[in-house]
């Protein structure tokens, strides 16, 4: 199995707080649109040209430490 197995069985914040005894305080999370970039519309065929939303989230510990950053480009139509 490789690493991203435990993944697919529980959430990664159960996995933190289980393996490694964090548990979250909160996350700050920006959410916007923009217009696609070159390797986006590759990645996502959008319409020429489309916007995409970005959704970036740093989550922190109950002690203020950052442990998890997610930056996610998403297709607004899927």
């Amino acid at each position: 199995m490789g690493p991203w197995h435990a993944l697919t069985q529980e959430s990664l914040y159960a996995i933190l707080h289980d393996k490694y005894g964090l548990s979250l305080r909160h996350a700050d999370t920006t959410i916007r649109a923009r217009l696609a970039g070159v390797q986006e519309r590759e990645c996502l065929e959008p319409a020429d040209p489309d916007a995409v939303v970005t959704v970036d989230q740093l989550a922190y510990a109950q002690d203020g430490r950052p442990v998890e950053l997610s930056l996610m480009v998403i297709h607004p139509r899927r």
